[in-house]
């Protein structure tokens, strides 16, 4: 199933979920809450409207193949797309150079914002920069956590995520236009250092095939961008990186302590072509692995 609505009009938005796809639709406080029809799925959203921006909260779970597609043009309405997950991913058709709003209608727990462009002062170069900083301020994921603590089925909940949003978005401004997080603690979070570990270990155990990094990102429960950021944060290194110097640290360890043939312990560490085995090993330890085992 297709939902094809406006997405740039917050109100056009909710009149089409309404009108073509019987969603429900009531007021909370200052909410227009959509409740999903049950032969989608189950959750809700909320929608606010603030003058020249808004936001929406949706929480979401056992959709059932649904792609929301929307015939805005990315961008149009002088708008940028800011939607962020519980674990502090960020998604922006906007920033990702998406030429469409699309995307799988999944199980999820997450909050959009929309901005004025004129709001955002920063130049792309400086921007990217500052949002990845921003990303792991920790003033920035106290007030995520605020939000996504707050019910969404409580006919009172509107009143406070509102407050919320408002002062997320005045902080967010402040981090993309002013570089706010230089000063600031970095932070990540426990549910993210746990996926980086998921991660290590199995970079660790040094498998013969080793997951991609689309696989990668979903033990680790993080988008690809987001895994790659964190884990060079978190290690000092690179995925790919890593898994190099785990397999030379491993391959030392055989070579010095064991009487396996070179080609073997090219095989064990994942190599196929002992030239370029050889040729990394020399690398990392200034000899190659025949040397080294001579010299031990």
């Amino acid at each position: 199933m297709i939902i094809s609505t406006p997405y740039l009009n917050p109100l056009a938005f909710v009149q089409s979920l309404q009108t073509e796809y019987h969603f429900d639709h009531s007021m909370k406080w200052n909410a227009h809450n959509i409740e999903l029809p049950s032969d989608i799925g189950k959750g809700n959203m909320q929608v606010f409207i603030r003058n020249k921006m808004h936001f929406i909260r949706y929480k979401v779970e056992k959709v059932k193949n649904i792609l929301f597609h929307s015939s805005d043009e990315v961008g149009s309405n002088g708008l940028i797309d800011f939607r962020f997950s519980k674990s502090g991913e960020l998604f922006s058709a906007v920033l990702e150079n998406k030429k469409e709003y699309e995307w799988e209608l999944t199980d999820a727990n997450r909050f959009g914002i929309f901005l004025p462009a004129t709001a955002v002062k920063s130049d792309k170069s400086k921007l990217y920069k500052r949002i990845e900083n921003g990303l792991n301020n920790a003033t920035f994921q106290n007030l995520l956590g605020e939000i996504f603590s707050i019910p969404t089925d409580d006919f009172d909940s509107p009143l406070l995520l509102e407050s919320k949003f408002l002062q997320f978005t005045h902080h967010w401004l402040k981090i993309i236009n002013t570089n706010e997080s230089t000063n600031t603690k970095s932070y990540i979070s426990e549910t993210k250092l746990k996926g980086i570990q998921k991660v290590k270990e199995i970079l660790d155990g040094i498998p013969e095939t080793i997951p991609n990094i689309l696989q990668l990102g979903r033990i680790a429960g993080m988008n690809q961008n987001c895994l790659q950021r964190i884990f060079k944060k978190n290690t000092g290194f690179t995925i790919r990186q890593y898994l190099i110097k785990q397999r030379m640290t491993k391959a030392r360890e055989l070579v010095l302590n064991t009487d396996l043939p070179i080609t073997e312990i090219c095989h064990i560490t994942g190599y196929v072509n002992r030239g370029h085995f050889s040729k990394l090993y020399e690398k990392f330890f200034g000899m190659l692995p025949s040397q080294h085992r001579l010299r031990n």
